[in-house]
C-alpha cells in the first residue's frame, strides 16, 4: 500500500470516529461522499458545515500542521475537527476541535508554509478508547513525527 492509500484510509477512519462522536451527542449527519468537495466532510444538523484532518501532532510544535492547499477547506467550515493519531497502539484517540475564532501561527515546514494549531489553543472534544481505530491509525500513519 502506498502512502496516498495510506492517508486515504486514515482520513476515512477518522471521519467515521467524529460522525460517530457526533451521533452519539444526539446530532444528525450527512456524510460528503464526493472526494472531491473542497468546501467539507459532512454537514451537522442539516445546518452546520464539518471538516475532520486525522494527523499526528508536531512535536516541536505540539500542534497540528496544514499545508496551505487545505486552508480554504478549513477557513471556511463552521466546525473544525483533529483526530488525534495516537502515539501508541493501546492508546486512546483524542478528537480536538478548533473553535472559532481559530488560533494558528504560521511555520514553514515539511516543503510548506503551514498553519500550526496549537493544542493548547484547540478544545479537547472527546477521547475514543477504541482499540481496532488506535492500532490501524499506527499501523497506516507514515509520519515520522510520532
Amino acid at each position: 500500500m502506498n502512502r496516498a492509500e495510506k492517508i486515504k484510509i486514515i482520513g476515512k477512519i477518522g471521519e467515521d470516529i467524529v460522525e460517530d462522536v457526533l451521533r452519539s451527542r444526539g446530532n444528525t449527519i450527512t456524510l460528503n461522499e464526493s472526494k472531491f468537495d473542497s468546501v467539507k466532510d459532512m454537514v451537522m444538523n442539516d445546518r452546520f458545515t464539518v471538516e475532520v484532518k486525522t494527523l499526528v501532532p508536531i512535536k516541536k510544535y505540539n500542534a497540528f500542521a496544514l499545508g496551505s492547499s487545505q486552508w480554504r477547506k478549513c477557513d471556511n467550515v463552521d466546525h473544525l475537527f483533529f483526530v488525534e493519531i495516537p502515539s501508541g497502539k493501546d492508546d486512546p484517540i483524542i478528537v480536538w476541535e478548533s473553535l472559532k475564532p481559530r488560533q494558528y501561527f504560521t511555520q514553514y515546514f515539511n516543503g510548506d508554509t503551514c498553519r500550526m494549531y496549537e493544542k493548547k489553543n484547540l478544545h479537547n472534544f472527546e477521547n475514543v478508547y477504541n482499540l481496532e481505530f488506535s492500532k490501524r491509525l499506527c499501523e497506516l500513519s507514515p509520519s515520522k513525527y510520532r
